[in-house]
């Protein structure tokens, strides 16, 4: 797909939040509950799930469900981030070029967590095939809006055919925050995006996880410069469930 300048904006903001230390707050040292409570529902039974992780930072769930046995793919544009995950949980990895994602794909030593290091449009099909599951718990979120409809294009080649999606999304009043970030999706929104080949159901809601470390005053910004907006009040997440149409 043709770039968006908006795409390299955010890849280097991205990375500029991760090495001054703003992402930390977005990051939780424990497994997510929502996801524990519904593995059965994405999982359906799977020994060796393939597991998509977009965005994936340090998700500790990466490793909780690595442990279990499933193979976890994920994608993340920082290194530091990328070796923080690997450090935290003391595991032995690697590292080699990739030139197809023009970056850096790192491995654990015992194979069943990949991550690459790179703009995540630029991660192919080819590259690892289609996923029996996805977890998008913030990438779609962080995604610029314009770039949202070739992001879900991109989630649904990748998603095989009895794929599970699931998407978190924080929820506040978008008739008085109609313009930031991170994004909040309806059920509407979703199905207009993905619609055309997937069915989408609200599975979930709850407060907001991160509430300890994510900033919800509305009078907070980042401390960088580079992200200079003023955070909605979120008020709860919601878990979207999408899955390819039989």
């Amino acid at each position: 797909m043709p770039k968006h300048k908006s795409l390299d904006h955010m890849v280097s903001d991205w990375i500029n939040h991760w090495n001054n230390g703003s992402m930390a707050k977005f990051q939780v040292n424990h497994p997510h509950g929502k996801l524990e409570e519904h593995y059965d529902k994405y999982i359906l039974g799977r020994k060796k799930a393939k597991i998509f992780v977009p965005l994936c930072g340090t998700m500790f769930d990466m490793y909780c469900l690595a442990d279990k046995g499933h193979e976890i793919v994920g994608i993340e544009c920082s290194d530091l981030a990328i070796k923080t995950f690997f450090s935290k949980h003391k595991l032995h990895y690697h590292q080699e070029h990739c030139d197809d994602v023009k970056g850096t794909l790192y491995k654990s030593d015992d194979g069943k967590i990949k991550i690459y290091c790179c703009d995540l449009f630029d991660f192919k099909l080819h590259l690892e095939g289609k996923f029996d599951v996805i977890l998008d718990f913030g990438s779609m979120g962080a995604i610029q809006k314009e770039d949202l409809q070739p992001y879900a294009d991109m989630m649904k080649r990748l998603m095989g055919d009895n794929c599970r999606h699931i998407l978190e999304c924080f929820v506040y009043d978008t008739n008085k925050y109609s313009d930031c970030h991170p994004n909040c999706f309806s059920l509407n929104d979703l199905q207009a995006l993905f619609g055309d080949c997937c069915s989408v159901e609200k599975m979930d809601e709850g407060p907001n996880p991160y509430e300890d470390e994510f900033l919800t005053s509305e009078e907070t910004n980042y401390q960088d410069n580079s992200f200079q907006q003023v955070y909605p009040q979120i008020t709860g997440t919601a878990y979207f469930l999408i899955k390819p149409k039989v």
